[in-house]
């Protein structure tokens, strides 16, 4: 059966055995160096991360992947492809579509380097220029993919980008100007993303960021219709414009454990109408709030005392001026202003 997909809507839903970056049918001689080959099954587990992404939602990794598809019988899945390119796992049809990137060339295939012992992508392949999704692997050759090199798709074309666990470093703007890029999933492997990572995909709508960063630099400045943060429970810091000119975010929840809200981090969040402040925070910088006029309610994590110790820097007035509400799980008893969460929602007394 013949059918008509916009590339936008083909984009959503296909993936590829993509790290066979040159096609070889032949044995290798003596110590050539050849691609590893994919199986179906971590095939199969890269259509299902694609799609998985592309619904806003986190992939497992392959590992959690596979005890998953076996259940309580503990027996291995099985993998084949119908006619039409869709997966069968454990003999039922799924929605995972495949394809090679010698046919779409939307998918793009990787360069990678070997350092220190182990891979890094450096980048699309001279044939991928236009392509607009990646899966990039857990291992290459054998060896971890642990490291996105600085600058490896800045400005590209890229619409869906999804990130294996064993990747540890996102570097210095890696993925800056990628301003098609729609989705992208930060695994909790990753520990630092670097400065201007994400500056400027302006199509980013959703982020989440994995509970292995610990701080966050100006890595997200200018998604400019970014709607949704998540930031992983692990971050201490964030740093200086970390994502300021983010015009479209209208909340912010700082995760407990955030000591430091760096200078300009949320400046000119000009959509930012509610924050929740964590009573972990020591420090909000210079204008780590500023232009955010449309900010209405402040909920903090603790108590007015502990509001009181807290060193708050100049040009935060459009933060500090709102009605500010104080933590309290039980009905409070005294006169103020309390709120507790209902179902997940911060929520006046």
């Amino acid at each position: 059966m013949k059918k008509i997909i916009s590339i936008f809507a083909l984009c959503a839903i296909i993936v590829t055995s993509l790290f066979v970056l040159t096609a070889c049918d032949k044995k290798p001689s003596g110590g050539e160096d050849v691609p590893e080959i994919i199986t179906e099954d971590k095939a199969a587990h890269n259509s299902y991360s694609v799609k998985t992404v592309q619904k806003g939602e986190k992939p497992l990794s392959y590992a959690e992947w596979i005890e998953s598809l076996k259940g309580e019988s503990e027996t291995e899945p099985t993998f084949t492809l119908d006619e039409d390119g869709f997966w069968i796992i454990n003999g039922e049809k799924t929605e995972y579509y495949t394809v090679d990137k010698e046919k779409n060339p939307e998918v793009g295939g990787l360069v990678f380097d070997l350092v220190g012992g182990n891979y890094e992508v450096t980048g699309l392949d001279e044939d991928s220029a236009s392509a607009t999704i990646i899966v990039i692997p857990e291992t290459f050759k054998g060896k971890s993919v642990t490291r996105i090199k600085g600058d490896a798709f800045n400005g590209t074309l890229l619409e869906t980008v999804v990130i294996g666990s064993n990747v540890k470093e996102i570097g210095y703007q890696a993925f800056m100007s990628c301003d098609s890029l729609i989705y992208v999933n930060i695994p909790d492997s990753v520990t630092i993303i670097g400065n201007s990572a994400f500056e400027s995909c302006t199509a980013l709508l959703s982020i989440t960021i994995g509970d292995g960063v610990t701080s966050l630099y100006s890595s997200f400045r200018g998604c400019s219709n970014l709607l949704r943060v998540t930031i992983g429970k692990s971050v201490e810091r964030i740093e200086t414009k970390a994502f300021s000119y983010c015009s479209k975010l209208t909340e912010i929840k700082i995760p407990d454990g955030v000591t430091i809200i760096g200078s300009e981090a949320f400046s000119a969040c000009m959509s930012l109408t509610t924050v929740i402040i964590p009573k972990s925070v020591r420090v909000i910088e210079k204008k780590a709030f500023y232009m955010c006029k449309q900010i209405g309610i402040v909920y903090f994590e603790g108590v007015l005392s502990e509001w009181k110790s807290m060193s708050i820097a100049t040009k935060n007035d459009q933060m500090t001026s709102r009605p500010r509400y104080y933590y309290s799980e039980e009905t409070p008893t005294t006169s103020g202003r309390y709120w507790r969460y209902v179902d997940g929602v911060p929520t006046a007394w």
